[in-house]
């Protein structure tokens, strides 16, 4: 059984970790981030909550619906939400993040083609195998999906 958490608030994060103690046999993954504060353009709270979910090995990070949670939907770009992926990249690790397009929601903040692209961007300076965990095979393992 998978658990896709939808923490819109800091609460709901820190509530990642009690839940991952009382199941520890769940896997959980974070939708959207947590919603990062990208309008601060600092870590702060968040980037701590995020690395206390990382601990467990059964919680992992869906980057996406980061336009969004810029607060800017009109306006926001790649390099707006550039530190908040690699951050959870390094966080977690490439076998532990996936992306996800938020959609149809990512239309309110240009749309399913902009998000990935923006993702995509991020990703082409990793080397191929983490852009492969994080673009299909993470997501293929934590929902068991047999791709094939």
């Amino acid at each position: 059984m998978t658990f896709d958490v939808v923490a819109t608030l800091p609460e709901h994060m820190e509530c990642i970790p009690v839940i991952s103690e009382k199941a520890p046999d769940l896997k959980m993954v974070i939708d959207h981030l947590g919603q990062p504060p990208i309008a601060t353009r600092e870590l702060g709270r968040w980037g701590n909550d995020l690395k206390i979910a990382a601990e467990n090995p059964n919680v992992y990070a869906k980057i996406s619906g980061l336009g969004t949670a810029s607060g800017n939907w009109d306006g926001w770009t790649t390099d707006d939400i550039r530190p908040y992926v690699e951050y959870a990249i390094e966080t977690f690790g490439p076998d532990r993040c996936m992306l996800g397009g938020d959609w149809p929601v990512s239309v309110l903040a240009g749309g399913y083609v902009k998000a990935w692209t923006a993702y995509r961007a991020i990703l082409t300076s990793y080397p191929t195998d983490v852009r492969e965990a994080i673009s299909s095979k993470t997501a293929t393992h934590f929902y068991g999906v047999n791709p094939n």
